[in-house]
């Protein structure tokens, strides 16, 4: 694979992650603020699709997210397996307290 194609397989994985847009922000670590927990989150399943996998395999992609973070990870996974590719993950339904 040429650096002009594994350029072009990751320009497409961020995209399809929804990752452009801090694409040249640092991650971050315990004194430098970076991208959102949603974006790592998200990041970590680009990570993982680099490889063109045929299935994909997720166990709770959206604990600990936000509501909008969740909907983020999952539009892009539905996104995933409208090119073919087959995704499985488990969601939890949050848990609701009644006072």
């Amino acid at each position: 694979m040429t650096k002009q194609e594994k350029n072009e397989v990751v320009e497409e994985s961020l995209t399809k992650m929804g990752l452009q847009d801090c694409a040249e922000t640092h991650i971050g670590n315990w004194h430098l603020r970076g991208i959102s927990n949603g974006e790592k989150r998200r990041l970590g399943i680009c990570i993982e699709i680099l490889t063109q996998p045929h299935v994909l395999l997720l166990d709770e992609p959206t604990s600990g997210l936000d509501s909008a973070s969740s909907f983020f990870v999952i539009w892009a996974l539905r996104n995933i397996a409208q090119d073919g590719r087959i995704v499985i993950c488990s969601v939890h339904q949050p848990m609701i307290w009644f006072s």
